[in-house]
């Protein structure tokens, strides 16, 4: 039998384990944190393996960890800050995610929470990220309100965005 050497290789594993299922962390310095570590341990390079970033259903934690790693990679760039249309652009690789309006409204909160404590040139007197940043802010009701006598009204007229994503994702559907 004729063996083929193997090439070594190095895996980083991170664990984050305190964010909830389907719910959001109470604040957004662990994240934020843990995403600064994630970069310095694989800075954006074009030769770069693959990276694996997985929750119990792959869309939700995931999803909202990703949006928020590639917005942070937009501010470090110059590029427009966009919460929607990054979420949207990855639900159209795979459904659902960012899975819930709350962890919607967290990817927000962790970018101003990073504008803040490591961009503050960017950000006017008022607190607010400058208008010529390009950030989007939150957009209400995207996901549906269920309080509401409608709530499937979508702001954006997007078919992507639903009340309910929390149990289609665990479908598989």
């Amino acid at each position: 039998m004729c063996e083929t050497p193997q090439t070594a290789r190095n895996v980083i594993h991170l664990h984050y384990m305190a964010w909830p299922d389907f719910g959001v962390p109470d604040d957004p310095s662990g994240i934020v944190n843990f995403a600064r570590l994630f970069r310095t341990k694989l800075p954006p390079f074009p030769s770069n393996k693959p990276t694996i970033v997985h929750c119990s259903a792959g869309v939700g934690r995931s999803g909202s960890f990703m949006a928020m790693d590639r917005l942070m990679q937009h501010i470090d760039i110059g590029k427009n800050i966009d919460v929607y249309g990054t979420v949207h652009e990855m639900r159209l690789e795979r459904c659902h995610m960012v899975q819930n309006e709350q962890q919607y409204i967290f990817i927000h909160h962790c970018l101003v929470y990073i504008l803040e404590h490591y961009y503050p040139h960017l950000v006017n007197p008022t607190g607010h990220p400058s208008s010529n940043y390009g950030f989007v802010p939150p957009t209400p009701g995207l996901f549906g309100n269920p309080q509401t006598q409608n709530p499937r009204i979508e702001v954006h007229q997007n078919p992507a965005f639903i009340e309910d994503d929390e149990g289609i994702a665990e479908s598989g559907l």
